[in-house]
C-alpha cells in the first residue's frame, strides 16, 4: 500500500506590521536623537570656542600688563640704582662749563629737580688755586635742610679736581663754588674755573 504521507509546511516567519512599525519608530527616534545630540554638541562647541577667544584676549591683555609692569619695574630699579644721568649743564662740551673767579669770590646755581638723587660734581681750576676753592650744595625739602661743603685741599694731592658727590631731595637745589684765597700773591686776578655737574636719579 502506497501511503501517502501529507507533506507539511512549516510556516513562514514573517514579521508583523506592528513589530515594523515599532521598528520604524525607534530607528526615527533614535535618528531625531542623533540629529539633537549633534545640533546641542555644536551649540556647547560653540560656546568654548567663544570662551577660548575670550581668554585669549585676557592672556594677550595680561601679558601686556605684565610687560608694561616688568617695564616700570625696571625703571624704578634704574632710579634706585641711580642710573639715570643727566648732565644739569647740556651734553655740549660732556657737560663742562668755564667760569672766571676773584680771590675770595663765589658764584651759585640753582637748579629744581623732581626725583631723590645725586648730584656728582667736578670743579677743575689752577693747582694753586684749588686748595684754597671749595664747593658747596645746599637744599630745603620734605621738612629736611641740607647744607654741606666739599674743601680742595681734601683732594688727592696730584689730582686737579674736586670730585664731590651730594645727595638731592625734590625741590630747588643750589650749587655754590668760591674761593678763600685772602693772601697776597697766591693769585691774583679772574682765575678760571670748570665744572661739571651730574644729576643721578
Amino acid at each position: 500500500m502506497n501511503e501517502t504521507k501529507a507533506i507539511e509546511t512549516k510556516p513562514k516567519k514573517m514579521v508583523s506590521r506592528n513589530v515594523a512599525l515599532a521598528f520604524g519608530i525607534i530607528c526615527i527616534l533614535l535618528a531625531s536623537g542623533l540629529i539633537a545630540s549633534n545640533i546641542i554638541l555644536a551649540s556647547v562647541i560653540n560656546d568654548k570656542e567663544n570662551t577660548i577667544s575670550s581668554l585669549t584676549i585676557q592672556v594677550n591683555s595680561l601679558q601686556n600688563n605684565i610687560t608694561n609692569m616688568e617695564e616700570q619695574i625696571y625703571d624704578l630699579n634704574m632710579s634706585l640704582m641711580l642710573q639715570t644721568p643727566v648732565p644739569l649743564f647740556g651734553t655740549e662740551n660732556n657737560g663742562v662749563i668755564n667760569f672766571n673767579l676773584v680771590p675770595n669770590s663765589y658764584t651759585s646755581w640753582n637748579f629744581s629737580i623732581s626725583y631723590a638723587g645725586a648730584f656728582i660734581i667736578a670743579v677743575g681750576a689752577p693747582l694753586s688755586a684749588l686748595d684754597y676753592s671749595y664747593v658747596r650744595v645746599l637744599w630745603n625739602s620734605l621738612g629736611m635742610k641740607f647744607d654741606e661743603q666739599i674743601n680742595g685741599s681734601s683732594r688727592p694731592i696730584d689730582s686737579g679736581l674736586i670730585n664731590a658727590d651730594f645727595p638731592v631731595l625734590p625741590g630747588s637745589v643750589q650749587v655754590i663754588v668760591g674761593n678763600n684765597i685772602t693772601e697776597a700773591g697766591i693769585v691774583s686776578g679772574q682765575i678760571p674755573y670748570s665744572i661739571q655737574i651730574v644729576y643721578l636719579y
